[in-house]
């Protein structure tokens, strides 16, 4: 009823209202054919696709996250690397969703068919129970087409109100184009990352408490996940491991993120402010963050050292890629291999 009183709208209109309103039989669209139907229906999504935020995109040379196919009237998003997991013979994304249009009117907006998004321990390895339940991933689809829904609502309002001062002042600026694609994408990244740092947390905190937890030498210190609340920080959260006491009576060792050779040098940040999410002193120290438009970063104790030697032998590239694969690999999240490595 405050939808009603306040906006004139009821959001939640059941559909089997409007039809009572707007029948199929009697509509004009009835009357298509089937090839018809599909045509319109792929013609629809492709001048979304160009006309919106992909096209908008592509003039700017503005790199996406994510990636895109089109088949027929439906439209997939992926991020990652794909996998087949299991007995299933399609591969799996880390973040997968499918959109369509069903509209072909002027404000068409995206209708969200489908969102998985997927993480998991290395095979052979607990996830502790940190499997999304089916009223989470209800929950998560829900999130996900709200945000893109806002976000169309927020520039349809703002060009409107563009469109009435342009009206006043005879000037002509180019309408906003509305990102509900990257909207969608951005609460799914949050998610994932979210995930792979809770399960990491929970990893290392096991390692602690098992074998990692005898011996003065051994012994390991964890900084469980600690998640960041600020809006005006990249920085969603991070998980540090301490191990192997070092004398650091000059200073610990600075901290650095390790990158491989396919990634430019200019992305690690010689020595990240990681201070709040640090309890262990005298150890080295494995920190592994999450950053909202980036995704894992893994910074090490040396990592500058490491990073800065154009040189390095072979084997100590390939313990760097080790140990970032089982940091960041979504499909197989293993921090006791980031340790061994």
């Amino acid at each position: 009823s405050c939808d009603v009183h306040l906006t004139g709208k009821w959001y939640d209109l059941p559909s089997d209202l409007r039809l009572a309103s707007s029948r199929y039989e009697t509509a004009r669209e009835s009357e298509y054919s089937r090839g018809e139907v599909n045509e319109r229906w792929q013609m629809a999504v492709r001048d979304k696709l160009l006309s919106g935020e992909v096209a908008w995109m592509k003039k700017r040379g503005i790199q996406r996250m994510f990636d895109l196919s089109l088949k027929g009237g439906v439209l997939k998003l992926t991020h990652g690397s794909h996998r087949r997991i299991g007995t299933n013979s399609e591969a799996s994304y880390p973040i997968q969703a499918l959109l369509t249009i069903v509209s072909s009117a002027e404000v068409n907006e995206w209708t969200l068919l489908s969102l998985d998004v997927r993480v998991q321990a290395k095979t052979g390895e607990f996830n502790h129970q940190l499997e999304t339940s089916n009223r989470q991933r209800f929950d998560l689809h829900r999130l996900a087409a709200l945000a893109m829904s806002r976000e169309e609502a927020r520039v349809r309002k703002l060009n409107q109100e563009n469109e009435l001062e342009k009206d006043e002042s005879d000037e002509s600026e180019e309408d906003e184009v509305s990102h509900p694609l990257n909207a969608l994408f951005q609460l799914a990244h949050t998610f994932s990352l979210s995930w792979q740092l809770e399960l990491l947390s929970a990893q290392a905190q096991a390692l602690r408490r098992g074998a990692w937890s005898a011996g003065e030498g051994n012994q390991i210190n964890v900084t469980p996940v600690r998640f960041l609340d600020d809006n005006n920080s990249n920085l969603l959260g991070a998980v540090s491991i301490s191990f192997w006491k070092v004398d650091d009576s000059y200073g610990p060792p600075s901290m650095g993120d390790l990158l491989t050779d396919d990634r430019p040098r200019h992305m690690a940040t010689g020595s990240p402010n990681l201070r709040n999410f640090i309890d262990s002193t005298n150890q080295l120290v494995l920190s592994i963050r999450a950053e909202k438009t980036v995704g894992i970063k893994v910074a090490l104790s040396g990592g500058t050292t490491i990073q800065s030697d154009t040189d390095a032998a072979p084997h100590i590239k390939e313990i760097v890629q080790k140990l970032l694969g089982a940091s960041s690999d979504p499909f197989a999240l293993s921090a006791s291999d980031a340790l061994l490595a």
